[in-house]
């Protein structure tokens, strides 16, 4: 089944730049990229992993598929508009 709605599950996303710390050894391991675990749960909860300890993770291999068919639906909305202008 193709995701539904996938250009508004993006836009309900926020990427953002943070600080990775390494809570075992107490350092930082440098800036990262990505998004923040709890928001995509609220919106995609079924790629949000929680451990034994309450440390969440999200399946960016899972969220691809989100963003691959929200371009296919932005490209199509393109075209129909470039069509529109045309005529």
């Amino acid at each position: 089944m193709t995701i539904a709605d996938p250009t508004q599950i993006v836009e309900s996303l926020r990427g953002v730049t943070y600080d990775w710390k390494d809570e075992i050894r107490h350092e930082i391991n440098g800036s990262q990229m990505g998004v923040i675990a709890q928001e995509v749960e609220s919106v995609i909860p079924s790629i949000v992993n929680t451990d034994g300890t309450g440390y969440k993770s999200v399946d960016y291999a899972k969220l691809t598929a989100v963003l691959i068919e929200s371009v296919k639906h932005l490209s199509t909305e393109i075209k129909s508009l470039k069509k529109q202008l045309s005529n």
